[in-house]
């Protein structure tokens, strides 16, 4: 099964990428209309279900308020409000493109995170243990697990910070495996732009196990000093 699987998968990598783009549309879709139905969003003061991740609600309001200064073209403003919740600038632009205050309008962004999260997992595992189907599909369970799933349509930080350990990850396992090339250094690049930008007090911490990883691979002759 898990062969066949596999197969269907490399054979079809655009379509596969497809549908999980349209499946995770369909859920973010599904809980949108289920918190703004009739019964729930009588929850939590009138709030709704949605106050079911505090943060998002919390997020979505300080995303009305920045959506201002792209209107005014404040952009320095815009720039610095919230920077605590860097997210917020990317919800907040999408809201002032598309025109509408709904958190559901994010999911053009959400969508793309989780998938692209999804795909460079699978690939990570096919690197990590070549000539096995089994594993690269087990481990992509990791992202249909409901906590991870559910929080992957709010308007949280956690799914970009996701995909930025995902794209360090695909990048180092790249060097690793194979030879230094730009393909990794722009997975490496992209990752660590994302990961600084949301957690730049870690910045310090993800220099430094890069730094050493980057040792340990030139004493292990993974790659020249040259490159």
């Amino acid at each position: 099964m898990f062969n066949y699987l596999s197969n269907k998968i490399e054979s079809n990598i655009q379509l596969t990428f497809i549908i999980l783009l349209f499946f995770h549309a369909f859920f973010a879709i599904f809980l949108f209309l289920l918190a703004s139905s009739e019964y729930f969003s009588n929850f939590h003061n009138g709030e709704g279900l949605w106050n079911f991740t505090r943060d998002s609600w919390k997020y979505h309001k300080e995303a009305i308020s920045s959506v201002h200064f792209l209107q005014d073209s404040e952009w320095a403003s815009w720039w610095a409000a919230y920077s605590l919740h860097a997210q917020v600038r990317f919800v907040s632009l999408v809201y002032w493109l598309t025109g509408y205050e709904v958190p559901i309008v994010f999911e053009v962004v959400n969508g793309l995170v989780w998938t692209a999260s999804v795909v460079l997992v699978y690939r990570s595992s096919q690197l990590l243990c070549e000539n096995n189907t089994v594993v690269p599909i087990l481990t992509v369970l990791f992202f249909l697990q409901p906590s991870v799933l559910m929080s992957s349509t709010q308007l949280l930080r956690d799914p970009m910070i996701l995909l930025a350990v995902c794209c360090l990850c695909y990048g180092w396992i790249i060097i690793s495996n194979t030879k230094l090339h730009l393909r990794a250094v722009v997975y490496i690049v992209i990752g660590s732009f994302l990961f600084i930008s949301l957690r730049q007090y870690l910045g310090l911490i993800l220099l430094a196990v890069s730094s050493l990883y980057l040792v340990y691979l030139l004493l292990k002759n993974k790659i020249s000093l040259f490159n």
